[in-house]
């Protein structure tokens, strides 16, 4: 069997690739995304209670996104990855914030952005305590969890793409949280 037998597509097998956008591993790299939105959306929930998360009469929303991208900062680049990343984020959400805005809504987005690796975007402790209100040991608490997380779930999704490599099969269906991911090694 060659190496394109076993290809299910046709980009180069980096580990930017396989890690982020490869088709084979694609749920795997889609539960990591859900698995730290879960974390993220449990600790603004239990931080500010239930009082605090429906007031529509209050007319001011944040809009938080979160992105896992591959840490790459090349000599010649101004900003790394995780920066275009955030800015990226940032700016896809302006129609929204423009028309709400219109509307007498108060609108701030809030771009969260973690490694594939680990690395953690500097803003995002900021972003934590100053627009989603949690306090700064929490913050600090769950960009340490997240990082754990990406590295954990990353190292997962290569292992599982290297095995089947190894064994020459279809790539198999994954889904799992972040509780199983522990169990698999």
């Amino acid at each position: 069997m060659s190496d394109d037998d076993y290809r299910t597509c046709s980009e180069a097998e980096t580990l930017a690739h396989v890690l982020n956008h490869c088709a084979s591993d694609i749920d795997a790299i889609r539960q990591r995304h859900d698995d730290a939105v879960e974390q993220i959306g449990s600790k603004i929930r239990s931080a500010l209670g239930s009082a605090a998360r429906h007031r529509p009469t209050t007319k001011k929303v944040v809009i938080p996104d979160l992105a896992v991208t591959f840490e790459e900062h090349a000599a010649i680049a101004r900003h790394s990855s995780l920066q275009l990343s955030h800015d990226h984020n940032t700016l896809k959400y302006q129609p929204i914030v423009a028309e709400l805005r219109l509307k007498g809504w108060q609108v701030r987005t809030a771009a969260i952005v973690y490694g594939s690796l680990g690395s953690v975007q500097p803003s995002n402790i900021n972003t934590y305590t100053e627009k989603l209100m949690l306090h700064k040991r929490e913050a600090r608490q769950l960009d340490l969890q997240l990082s754990g997380h990406c590295i954990r779930t990353s190292h997962c999704i290569w292992g599982w793409h290297c095995r089947r490599y190894r064994e020459g099969r279809a790539p198999r269906v994954c889904g799992w949280g972040t509780s199983q991911a522990r169990t698999r090694r």
